[in-house]
């Protein structure tokens, strides 16, 4: 399971719980102690936005979760989540699994159902919604 921006570990910790095996990127150095520190092992430091590019695993993941970055400072950038998603698409094998949280408002969707063969919201409220988009689409390569 890849996490690519990894933050503190909150969704990490759901995924070690469900027995999952954690790869783990965060950008910022003192998240990255963070989360060595409370799971172990090694954690990169590459921009996620191009993890696909610089992942060095010989085993790729069937599972990314994320809470995309979605502003830079205060201003909102979508795209950059988008970017997310579509670096989530490159990397995933064939039957692949993306479980995104994401605030109400972002405009998510299009960009999933652009990349994967199946989308859907199994929660939310009115101010959240996790999505869950399944088999990224090959056409697009």
């Amino acid at each position: 399971m890849l996490e690519p921006s990894a933050g503190t570990g909150a969704l990490a910790a759901f995924a070690v719980r469900a027995g999952a095996t954690l790869l783990l990127n965060e950008i910022d150095p003192f998240r990255q102690r963070l989360l060595r520190a409370v799971f172990g092992g090694e954690v990169t430091g590459h921009d996620g936005e191009h993890i696909d590019d610089l992942l060095q695993t010989p085993v790729l993941p069937d599972v990314v979760v994320m809470n995309p970055p979605f502003h830079v400072g205060r201003r909102g950038e979508p795209a950059l989540g988008q970017a997310f998603i579509a670096t989530a698409a490159a990397i995933l094998g064939n039957a692949g699994h993306l479980w995104m949280v994401a605030n109400r408002h972002l405009p998510y969707e299009i960009a999933l159902k652009s990349l994967f063969v199946k989308v859907e919201e199994p929660f939310g409220t009115s101010k959240f919604k996790v999505l869950h988009a399944q088999r990224p689409s090959r056409l697009r390569r």
